[in-house]
């Protein structure tokens, strides 16, 4: 299985998506509804996953925590920056 998954990241490395650049008015007005301030590692989280969009491969990341600690909040970020562009 992981010479599969090797493969697998390979093929999706080859591929190109344009970047998902920032549109930093309408994230900051989309982020100023969410009704909680972020810990220090979902505020890392966002930051990372962001990135991850910013550039010109398919973004691949796994967010996981226990129940109520903002997975959540992050996929929405990513999420909102995708349907923007």
């Amino acid at each position: 299985y992981a010479a599969f998954l090797h493969q697998l990241y390979l093929k999706r490395h080859e591929r190109r998506a344009p970047p998902l650049l920032p549109d930093e008015e309408m994230e900051r007005a989309f982020e100023s509804s969410f009704p909680h301030e972020e810990t220090p590692d979902q505020k890392k989280a966002i930051a990372e996953t962001l990135k991850d969009l910013e550039r010109e491969y398919p973004a691949d990341r796994l967010i996981c925590g226990d129940v109520g600690f903002g997975k959540t909040e992050v996929a929405l970020r990513a999420i909102f920056r995708a349907v923007i562009k």
